[in-house]
């Protein structure tokens, strides 16, 4: 994301709407997957858990998190 859209509350909102989707449809999760050198804290702060990793994908981690809904 561009910098200066950080902290607007775009991605926060987006996932809002997309849980909002998930619980009418009956979902019982919600699952996104990100690198380490992205998102991870961000996920983390709206509720997310990891629950899944690899390492050394391209010099990076790759985290699976899934939020209970």
């Amino acid at each position: 994301m561009e910098e200066d859209l950080r902290g607007l509350g775009y991605g926060k909102n987006l996932l809002l709407e997309a849980e909002k989707i998930a619980k009418e449809k009956k979902c019982e999760f919600i699952k996104v997957d990100t690198l380490s050198f992205q998102a991870i804290d961000f996920y983390k702060k709206q509720g997310f858990e990891v629950f899944g990793t690899i390492q050394n994908a391209g010099r990076h981690t790759h985290y699976y998190l899934k939020k209970d809904i």
